[in-house]
């Protein structure tokens, strides 16, 4: 079930088992977004768009993931909001800083939760290197190069 397979075109006629849904990077793309999303509290939006940048290898069991968003701050911790008070009177609002997360293996027992394991293996599977590290994947189990994120487009874009 979990096995990267070499690309190896069908028909849409052959017999479809319900555990054969999709490929092994398929399946590791969904355990490292959902662990990561599971254990951070994020929303799957902001998951989505983690880049390869965000991370920072700590030790071999041990991350740290720095968002520039987030729901509550949008902007990060970098941006200063100028905000008029009355005509002649101005002040300004810091945006908090947004707090990476550091993260851990867990133990053999609790291996299914272990954000570590799902992200080395997403990373080892999909060869990707920079920019989006959640892209689409394509027919037969394949990561698609192009740099973006799997993310809908908002409803007013459409």
């Amino acid at each position: 079930m979990w096995a990267i397979k070499d690309y190896a075109p069908g028909t849409r006629s052959q017999p479809h088992h319900d555990h054969e849904w999709g490929g092994g990077r398929a399946r590791r793309l969904l355990q490292a977004a959902y662990t990561l999303a599971f254990l951070c509290l994020l929303r799957f939006d902001e998951v989505l768009k983690i880049q390869a940048h965000d991370i920072e290898i700590i030790s071999d069991s041990c991350i740290s993931l720095t968002l520039p968003f987030r729901k509550t701050s949008q902007f990060g911790g970098r941006l200063t909001c100028i905000v008029w008070v009355s005509a002649s009177a101005l002040t300004q609002h810091h945006h908090p800083e947004i707090k990476p997360f550091v993260l851990h293996a867990l133990p053999a027992e609790e291996a299914h939760l272990c954000p570590i394991r799902a992200l080395a293996e997403w990373l080892e599977a999909s060869n990707i290197k920079q920019g989006y590290l959640f892209r689409k994947i394509s027919s037969g189990d394949r990561v698609l190069e192009a740099n973006c994120p799997i993310v809908c487009p908002p409803l007013s874009d459409m």
